[in-house]
């Protein structure tokens, strides 16, 4: 049943982003962070707050094949006092942006893969702008803002 699960999770993180999957392994390969710091691991990255609002992380030129792509599968673990709502934004074509988003927990002990369909309308062709957005889970659609010191986001994949 174990290798049933983990080839599904391969074959759903493969699948999920065309230029993908981003094994970050002593690089963060073109993705940019802000209101955080970064720093590169042989296996990872790491995001630590530092009392900036909302930490984010993207990729201006990520090149996702967004017609046959339509599902981010995100492997991160969060430190105890981290934020607990992920959202994924990508450009709405009007100078806006369309927010896709989910629940992520908190004190993980290992990496959880969290799956976020980004299907919409503005969701097709191909993608570049694309990016990761942590908040606080308020029960609302958009979260509510985080700001936290010296918490880690660890991002596998």
């Amino acid at each position: 049943m174990k290798k049933i699960l983990l080839l599904s999770n391969l074959f759903f993180t493969l699948i999920s982003l065309a230029q993908g999957p981003w094994d970050f392994n002593n690089d963060h390969m073109g993705w940019t962070e802000g209101a955080c710091s970064i720093s590169d691991t042989p296996t990872t990255v790491v995001l630590t707050t530092n009392g900036g609002t909302n930490p984010t992380f993207g990729n201006l030129t990520a090149g996702v094949d967004a017609t046959n792509n339509k599902y981010a599968a995100i492997t991160l673990k969060n430190s105890a006092n981290g934020p607990t709502f992920l959202r994924v934004s990508y450009p709405n074509g009007t100078g806006g942006r369309v927010y896709k988003a989910t629940t992520i927990s908190t004190g993980d002990a290992s990496f959880i893969t969290y799956y976020i369909d980004l299907t919409n309308a503005n969701w097709t062709g191909t993608v570049d702008d694309v990016k990761l957005h942590f908040k606080v889970d308020d029960g609302s659609s958009g979260g509510a803002n985080y700001t936290s010191t010296g918490e880690t986001i660890e991002i596998d994949k």
